[in-house]
């Protein structure tokens, strides 16, 4: 409820001054402690230890972890070596030149060239679409 409203009454200038002032907080200082200190900075240099920790692992954990598993799949290799031989069988494909041979190469051709002309004349496209873009923005703000 306002400090003004007509069903408070009527308040004195001094009574309004005073809740004015219980709502000013005072700051209040602890006193100076060298236990926080010290902790403070512990916890800093453990902060600074545990973040070249990570940094080093970042660094060294991938190259261990390769390290480890190619271990592992040499080991693999190994047990199962002297049981089985790997067979080796070729396999020859015939491929025969296809009844649109020429048509199939030549829409592919078209598509590559299409992509090369894209790719150069993309810029300059963006470019003008930028322009009228703000030329549209220019006229629609004379309005």
């Amino acid at each position: 409820m306002p400090l003004d409203s007509p069903l408070l009454g009527a308040r004195s200038a001094a009574a309004t001054a005073a809740a004015a002032d219980d709502d000013v907080a005072e700051e209040e200082f602890e006193p100076f402690s060298d236990a926080l200190r010290e902790r403070a900075a512990r916890l800093l240099r453990q902060e600074e230890e545990l973040l070249v920790e990570i940094g080093r692992l970042r660094r060294e954990a991938p190259r261990e972890a390769a390290r480890v598993w190619m271990e592992e799949l040499g080991r693999g290799e190994e047990e199962e070596g002297g049981a089985e031989e790997e067979e080796k069988v070729e396999v020859e494909l015939a491929v025969e030149r296809l009844e649109r041979q020429e048509e199939v190469e030549g829409s592919w051709r078209r598509g590559v060239e299409g992509l090369v002309r894209l790719k150069r004349e993309l810029p300059a496209t963006a470019a003008r679409m930028e322009r009228a873009r703000g030329a549209g923005e220019y006229a629609l703000a004379e309005r």
